[in-house]
Formats: structure tokens, C-alpha cells, sequence
């Protein structure tokens, strides 16, 4: 690609001392010479800074504010006309940017595009099936019957000019559901959001049964706050439909062993119902926290 516009790449981290070198690694050996590299920390404890200095990026500190202040200080940092984030616990591959910047010069309204994202396999069985939900998940995406309202931060690619359109992201959403806000934001302003299949991610999922449920509970606590912001937004439905987690669970196994044939997917429907209660947990700690006025 001639005339490569340049893309900052914003890294935001929090206790990654375990992943952030083969995130580092990764991004350094991206087939694309003109990008620029930064960190957003979230105070991390563990020598995560330590490792980040290695590599000779700048680091930014959110203070302790949370994910949205630190996706939001990232761009506002950053140089360029688009903005990549990959967290700290995910590697991509090395002709990401030019894949997911070949979809942007295709739609001028495209504000930002999600890549395909899998596990490590060898991180046992927990992110094994964590990985196969999200194939299923991208199954139904792919399908040609998905309008995207919503994308994921964690592994994207964004235009400068969108951002700026609606300001960025909004402080509350201190653990998830930033991009949902963001997201809608961006669709009602006239936006377009997609999936990019042939850009690949590996992501490090939680891998003991407490860190699922951690992980989950703030997925319920964001979209609580997500439904309380936008009242017609989808993030409705799909709190609804957690309720019937075990159904729909048993229904993505088979779909799940039919991609995969393998033999794990028999415990698929009690992990997916699994994530979805604690969600549903999340979320009525939310409404429990709104009703004292406690609302983090």
C-alpha cells in the first residue's frame, strides 16, 4: 500500500507482566513500517512498566480511572488518522493493519472494524472453550443477516475523524461496555461498524473458573449501565436473553462441535450458562449499587 497513512497503536494494560512481551513482540513485527506504539496503564503492580520500557514506547497512566478513560486517553495521545487497540493480553498477526485498513479505504462512513480473534491453545480448557463460543459468535456475525451496532476495543481499528464526531469514549464505563457506548454512539451519528475475518488475534482468556466469573460480573455491571444510558438500546435483549442461557448454550455446543469436532464441546452448555449468571449477577449489583446512588 503506497502513501501509508500512519496508525498509532495504543496498548492498554493492567498487571500483564505474563503477556505483554508477545504482545510487544507482535506489534513490532507488524508488515506495516509507519506506526507508532503506546502504553495506557492502570496502575499496574506486577512489572508490566518494567517490561514496557524495554521496548522504548511511551506510557501514560490513567491513574486508576478505568478502561474508558484509558481507551480515551490513548487516542487522544495518539498521532495519525487511525487508532489500533490491542490489549496487553492478545497478539496479532503481522499483516493485521494492512487487512483491516484495506476495509477502511473501501468506505470512507466506516468508523471502526473488530478483527477475528482466537485463543491460545495451550492455555487449557477454560479458554478453549471461551475460544469456541466467539467462533460461534462470528458465525452468526458473518451470516449476512447482522446489522453491527456494536464492536469490541479489545482488538480494532478506528478512524480518527469518528472518535473525534462523538468525543470519544465516556468516563463511566470504568470496566467494560465502553465499546457498546461507544458503538451506539457512532451507529446513530450515521457510522458504519464491521468485522474484519481475514485480520487475527490470539487473546489470553481467563483460565480458572473465578477469573470467568470476575470477567463475566463486570460484563453484567456494563451493560446495566449501558441499558441505564441508552434506553432503546440491544444491550436489553440481550440481558433477556442470559435468562435462557442454558437452552441457547446446548444450541451453540452443537454448532460449536460441528466447527471444531471436539470433544470438550459436551461441557460447552454449562460454561455458557455459567458466564451468563454471572452476568446476571453483575448486573443486579449494578441496579443494587443505582438505586443508593452508588454507581461506580
Amino acid at each position: 500500500m503506497s502513501g501509508q497513512p500512519l496508525v498509532s497503536i495504543v496498548i492498554c494494560a493492567k498487571n500483564n507482566a505474563r503477556t505483554i512481551e508477545r504482545c510487544f513482540n507482535s506489534v513490532f513485527n507488524l508488515d506495516y513500517p509507519n506506526k507508532a506504539v503506546m502504553v495506557v496503564d492502570g496502575c499496574s503492580t506486577d512489572g508490566t512498566l518494567d517490561i514496557a520500557k524495554k521496548f522504548n514506547v511511551k506510557v501514560y497512566s490513567d491513574g486508576g480511572k478505568g478502561l474508558a478513560y484509558a481507551r480515551d486517553l490513548g487516542w487522544r495521545k495518539a498521532e495519525g488518522e487511525f487508532i489500533a487497540y490491542i490489549d496487553a493480553d492478545m497478539i496479532i498477526n503481522s499483516d493485521w493493519i494492512l487487512q483491516m485498513l484495506k476495509r477502511f479505504m473501501e468506505d470512507e462512513r466506516l468508523a471502526g472494524l473488530e478483527d477475528q480473534t482466537f485463543s491460545f491453545p495451550e492455555e487449557g480448557y477454560l479458554s478453549k472453550l471461551d475460544d469456541y463460543g466467539y467462533r460461534v459468535f462470528n458465525l452468526r456475525r458473518t451470516s449476512g443477516k447482522w446489522t453491527f451496532r456494536t464492536i469490541g476495543t479489545a482488538n480494532s481499528l478506528w478512524r480518527r475523524k469518528a472518535l473525534e464526531d462523538v468525543d470519544g469514549f465516556d468516563y463511566r464505563f470504568r470496566y467494560t461496555s465502553e465499546d457498546g457506548d461507544l458503538s451506539y454512539r457512532l451507529y446513530k451519528r450515521g457510522w458504519n461498524l464491521g468485522l474484519c475475518m481475514e485480520a487475527v488475534s490470539y487473546h489470553s482468556y481467563r483460565s480458572t473458573w473465578r477469573g470467568c466469573f470476575k470477567r463475566q460480573f463486570y460484563y453484567g455491571y456494563g451493560n446495566y449501565q449501558l441499558i441505564k444510558k441508552h434506553k432503546s438500546s440491544p444491550a436489553m435483549g440481550t440481558v433477556l436473553k442470559w435468562f435462557l442461557s442454558p437452552i441457547a448454550g446446548i444450541k451453540h455446543a452443537i454448532v460449536a462441535y460441528k466447527l471444531t469436532r471436539d470433544k470438550i464441546c459436551v461441557l460447552f452448555p454449562f460454561h455458557y450458562a455459567f458466564k451468563k449468571y454471572a452476568s446476571i449477577i453483575g448486573y443486579c449489583k449494578a441496579m443494587a449499587d443505582d438505586s443508593r446512588g452508588r454507581l461506580k
